[in-house]
C-alpha cells in the first residue's frame, strides 16, 4: 500500500479509502461490515470514511466498534455533517449550532475523542459561510477535530471560503470529496479540480466505479440477479443500457481484456492519473472485493492506454451530445 499526505496537511492516508455508505445495510450487515473494515486494515488501508446520515447513524456506530478493536493511532477516520438527523429545523444544515452538536453526536457513535477529518457533506446556502467556517475552526481549537474538509463544494465556494479563512487567520480545508469517475467528469474537471490543484487540496473521490457500472459485472448488457441494478436501482439499470454507455463499456472491456485486467482496475488507475486526486473511496461488501480493488494498485496505466481511454470517453461524450440535440429538436417540433 502507498501512503501520501492529504492536501497541505501531514495526515498520512492510504491511496485507497474504505467507505461505509452502503456497507452497513442488509442482512448481517454489522458483522459483514466489521469483517470488511478489518480486511481493509490488514491490506494496508488506514483511511475510513463515513457520515452521520449513513443508515441514520448506524454506519458511524459500526466504524466505532471496528476502531475499538484496534490502536486509534493507526486509523484515520473521516465523517461528515450537513444531512437531516431529526425532525427539527436545527437538526440539519451547516449552522454553527448543528455542526457543533452533530460533531458531539458523531464522536459518541464513533467512541472517539477526536475526528481526524470532519467534512461538510454539501453546501448550505441558507447559512452565512463565515458562520460555517467558524464552527469548524472552533472544533479544531477544542481538539475535537484535527482537520476539516468538504464534499460536493464548488470551486467558487471554496475560493470564497479561502478568502474568509485568510482574513480570520483560520485553518483552511484540506480536502474535497466529489463524485468523479470515467463516466462522471462534469463539473469536477471544469470547476472543482482546477481549484484543488492550484491550492493543493486533496480530492477524495466517491463512486469511482460509478455504482459498479465500471466493473466486469455488466458485460454484454446482462444484469445479474445479485447486482444493485437488478435489485433496487431501476435508474442504474436504465443508465447501463444507454447507447453511449454501451458503446464505452464495449470498448473498455476490449481494452481490459487486452491488458488482462479487470475493468475496475482500469477505472481506479485512470483516477490515479488525474490531477489533485488523492484517493478514491471504495465500498466493497466482501473481503474478496476489497482484495481485488487493492490489487489495482500493482500496476499503473501507461501513456498509450490512457490516450486510448480518453478517445473512448470523448466518443461517448459526442454520442451524448448528439442524443441531447435530437431530444431538443424533437421538443421544439
Amino acid at each position: 500500500m502507498e501512503y501520501l499526505n492529504l492536501g497541505t496537511s501531514g495526515l498520512k492516508i492510504s491511496k485507497l479509502v474504505y467507505g461505509s455508505w452502503r456497507t452497513t445495510v442488509g442482512e448481517n450487515a454489522e458483522k459483514r461490515s466489521i469483517e470488511c473494515h478489518n480486511k481493509a486494515l490488514e491490506l494496508g488501508i488506514n483511511f475510513f470514511d463515513t457520515a452521520n446520515v449513513y443508515n441514520a447513524g448506524q454506519a458511524e456506530e459500526v466504524v466505532g466498534k471496528f476502531m475499538a478493536e484496534h490502536k486509534r493511532s493507526e486509523i484515520v477516520v473521516a465523517t461528515k455533517c450537513r444531512g437531516n438527523m431529526g425532525g427539527s429545523p436545527t437538526e440539519s444544515g451547516l449552522s454553527k449550532k448543528h455542526i457543533i452538536e452533530a460533531c458531539e453526536a458523531s464522536l459518541n457513535r464513533l467512541q472517539a475523542d477526536h475526528i481526524d477529518l470532519y467534512q461538510a457533506h454539501s453546501e448550505d446556502e441558507s447559512v452565512p459561510l463565515r458562520e460555517t467556517l467558524s464552527a469548524f475552526n472552533q472544533l479544531i481549537r477544542q481538539g475535537k477535530i484535527l482537520h476539516w474538509g468538504v464534499s460536493n463544494w464548488s470551486g467558487t465556494t471554496m475560493a470564497e471560503a479561502k478568502d474568509i479563512c485568510h482574513q480570520e487567520g483560520w485553518e483552511f480545508l484540506i480536502s474535497n470529496q466529489p463524485k468523479y469517475n470515467m463516466f462522471f467528469t462534469h463539473p469536477v474537471e471544469t470547476n472543482v479540480q482546477p481549484f484543488c490543484k492550484k491550492n493543493n487540496i486533496g480530492m477524495i473521490v466517491y463512486s469511482p466505479l460509478n455504482q459498479g457500472i465500471l466493473t466486469d459485472k455488466y458485460r454484454e448488457n446482462i444484469i445479474p440477479e445479485n447486482s444493485r441494478a437488478f435489485s433496487d436501482n431501476p435508474k442504474l439499470k436504465d443508465d447501463i443500457s444507454q447507447e453511449y454507455n454501451q458503446y464505452a463499456l464495449k470498448e473498455l472491456y476490449l481494452l481490459a481484456d487486452k491488458l488482462q485486467r479487470p475493468l475496475s482496475h482500469i477505472a481506479l488507475q485512470w483516477l490515479f492519473s488525474k490531477d489533485a486526486v488523492a484517493a478514491p473511496i471504495i465500498g466493497a461488501t466482501s473481503p474478496e472485493q476489497l482484495t481485488e480493488n487493492v490489487n489495482a494498485l500493482e500496476k499503473d496505466l501507461d501513456e498509450n492506454t490512457l490516450k486510448e481511454i480518453d478517445k473512448i470517453l470523448a466518443i461517448r461524450k459526442s454520442i451524448i451530445m448528439e442524443e441531447d440535440a435530437k431530444r431538443l429538436r424533437k421538443e421544439n417540433e
